[in-house]
């Protein structure tokens, strides 16, 4: 078992503190929707938060705060949940061992706008 993972879907997936939750992945070969490439504007990579590691998560950015309720508008359950975009949770020594489940949607679109 490495000093530092998170679980992935109840997979293990070693990380470094200073990694991103989807750089981590990535890294690893598991499964995690990106279209931005980490950059927060399409909202492909979002994930669940186990509760018991939701308040030690970096506190969301207006970007991400503005994305996760542009998503969660879009959906029948307008209801706030422990979503966070993968490719803005910034893992630490506090978060290992971080449970999240992926729960993709279907991408915001880049436009010319925030391509990058």
């Amino acid at each position: 078992m490495p000093d530092f993972f998170l679980l992935a879907g109840g997979i293990e997936v070693a990380a470094e503190p200073g990694d991103t939750v989807l750089s981590a992945m990535l890294r690893a070969g598991e499964k995690i929707q990106t279209v931005c490439k980490g950059k927060g504007i399409c909202g492909a990579c979002r994930v669940l938060v186990d509760d018991a590691y939701f308040d030690r998560l970096n506190p969301p950015s207006t970007s991400e705060t503005r994305m996760l309720k542009f998503l969660r508008s879009r959906e029948e359950n307008t209801e706030a949940v422990n979503h966070r975009l993968a490719c803005q949770i910034v893992l630490e020594p506090a978060l290992s061992g971080l449970p999240i489940t992926p729960d993709p949607v279907k991408p915001r679109p880049l436009n010319k706008e925030n391509k990058s």
